[in-house]
């Protein structure tokens, strides 16, 4: 007789090839800057009096070959916090995960692997988990998200009390993740905002380029109407500037994690399969590079690592 546990299936949806490999965000580029970083630090915790010095940056880099999956777009310690901090284009109900994963990544960067294995307890930084979401998809300032919403429910009572701890009299999970999500385009965020420029710039900017391709421009028209709004604004000023190019193809090129989820791939992928195509996914990707991103082949061959011929046959037989 098989058990519950042999019956349990866990979904684990394969990831697309699709990446942002080392790209950008524009968020992240302009995070780069201490000084900026600072006016955020001084808002988000309420005190004026602090300088660069007293924060240090510890977001995971690229040149850590352990954490390179797994770059998050901003942490830094100001005292005994430390504040990790994502921008996100969509919402996204995983966030406490990835989250999670940061904080710990970061503590092992931050001590050495021997440090908590020693008998000596070791002070760590107390976290503060923030994600800033663009829009205002539910219509509410701000919204707690809890790593528990994730777990699989037990069907069964016996089985949820082995499952927590008792205490202090109350039942509660081993571990629990609590993620602040601030959506950037609500009103009530507007105070906020207002003190903190670089960030309702990056607000402002992608919204704009949200607006600007459902009126149907394409996404290059819509990222250079979006540059010249945004600096129409007084935001932004000199990095859309300075680096317009470079912004430019920054954004062009970056797809991430949830803007990918919003594409609908796997209908694109579903639509390769069902013709009988062997490369069902390559399909779906050079679907949307070609058409929602207007790359050229020899692009979405490099992109996708795939053969040239492979990209020409698909556009020149499915897509032309």
């Amino acid at each position: 007789m098989k058990s519950k546990k042999d019956n349990l299936q866990v979904n684990t949806p394969s990831r697309p090839k699709l990446h942002p490999q080392k790209n950008d965000s524009l968020f992240k580029k302009i995070y780069q800057s201490k000084k900026n970083i600072l006016n955020l630090c001084k808002v988000l915790i309420g005190i004026q009096n602090i300088t660069e010095d007293d924060i240090k940056v510890t977001t995971l880099q690229d040149n850590n070959a352990i954490y390179v999956q797994i770059r998050n777009d901003l942490s830094f310690i100001f005292g005994t916090n430390i504040f990790l901090l994502e921008q996100q284009t969509k919402v996204n109900p995983n966030m406490p995960v990835r989250q999670g994963s940061y904080y710990f990544n970061t503590l092992s960067m931050l001590f050495e692997n021997a440090t908590f294995h020693s008998s000596k307890a070791q002070k760590i930084p107390r976290p503060i988990l923030i994600t800033f979401t663009n829009g205002d998809p539910k219509g509410i300032p701000i919204e707690i998200n809890k790593l528990s919403d994730l777990f699989i429910e037990n069907e069964n009572t016996s089985e949820d009390r082995y499952s927590k701890l008792k205490v202090n009299g109350r039942y509660q999970n081993y571990i629990e993740v609590y993620v602040k999500v601030i959506y950037l385009n609500n009103p009530q965020n507007e105070g906020l905002l207002n003190q903190i420029p670089t960030l309702k710039g990056v607000a402002f900017f992608t919204k704009t380029i949200n607006e600007y391709k459902l009126k149907g421009y394409d996404i290059n028209e819509a990222v250079e109407k979006a540059i010249d709004e945004t600096i129409n604004q007084n935001l932004l000023v000199d990095i859309l500037k300075k680096e317009r190019e470079g912004v430019k193809s920054m954004i062009m090129a970056q797809i991430t994690q949830e803007e990918w989820d919003n594409f609908k791939y796997n209908e694109g992928f579903a639509e390769g399969r069902e013709e009988g195509i062997e490369e069902g996914i390559e399909v779906g990707e050079i679907k949307v590079l070609y058409t929602m991103f207007n790359y050229d082949e020899e692009t979405i061959s490099k992109k996708l690592n795939l053969p040239i011929e492979l990209v020409q046959k698909v556009i020149h037989e499915k897509l032309l």
